[in-house]
């Protein structure tokens, strides 16, 4: 017993039976339980690592386990997401086509061939899930540079989730003027396609170099797509492109 002052007295933990080592093992099992994860420990009614340790026995008492009976949560409880989508085995084809230029293709003649850039171009025949990536940009003269990857972009990059039978498709907003506070939402029926196009104008992180601009046009099409389908008229077409100066 230790005494500090005149009124306060503190016992140690062994004073009422606990060696140091059974306070040692008690300390241990605490910071066990706190590190486990809620979720497993709610689920399966144990610590997670396979069996928990055991606490040592105290004198004339047999060892206990010192695993908690928690009942097993009914699945009905468990919150469920809409989203069903696994988005690496989407059944989605993607065409995104990306236009860049700076002022020197705003007059004739570098903006004639920067109008007849194409917006639309033949698929490859390769299967879903697929993205087919074309940029042009001013310092090749509008000469398609194609890619052809076999995966889809990121979420956040093209806004995909499958909400069970259906796509549901939102495109950020672009890096540039104009700011685009409101997004559309586009919901995909299996077999339909929609062309997104929006225009964003730039410049450097410091502002001293001159404007570039730059033309998105996104095809995103849910279930199997015909190699011409992009080249006809789209079931959904959001056309966000902006006057820049």
């Amino acid at each position: 017993m230790v005494a500090i002052g005149s009124n306060i007295k503190i016992r140690r933990p062994y004073e009422h039976g606990w060696s140091p080592e059974q306070v040692s093992w008690v300390c241990r099992i605490v910071l066990y339980w706190i590190k486990a994860p809620r979720c497993v420990r709610c689920r399966r009614g144990e610590p997670p690592g396979g069996k928990p340790p055991r606490l040592p026995a105290a004198p004339g008492r047999k060892a206990t386990d010192s695993r908690r009976t928690t009942a097993p949560v009914p699945t009905s409880w468990l919150p469920v997401s809409d989203s069903t989508d696994d988005h690496d085995h989407m059944d989605v084809t993607v065409q995104r086509i990306r236009t860049t230029w700076s002022k020197r293709s705003r007059g004739f003649p570098q903006a004639a061939l920067r109008n007849a850039a194409p917006t639309a171009f033949p698929l490859p025949a390769d299967p879903a899930p697929m993205l087919h990536e074309v940029v042009m940009r001013e310092e090749n003269d509008f000469v398609p540079d194609v890619r052809i990857v076999h995966d889809l972009p990121l979420r956040h990059e093209l806004g995909l989730r499958l909400m069970r039978d259906v796509l549901r498709v939102q495109l950020p907003a672009g890096f540039g003027v104009p700011v685009r506070n409101h997004r559309p939402v586009v919901t995909l029926q299996h077999g339909e396609w929609v062309r997104w196009q929006m225009n964003n104008r730039y410049s450097s992180m410091t502002g001293m170099a001159d404007w570039h601009y730059v033309l998105h046009t996104v095809s995103i099409g849910f279930g199997p797509m015909a190699r011409d389908a992009f080249l006809s008229e789209p079931d959904y077409h959001v056309d966000e492109r902006a006057s820049l100066r």
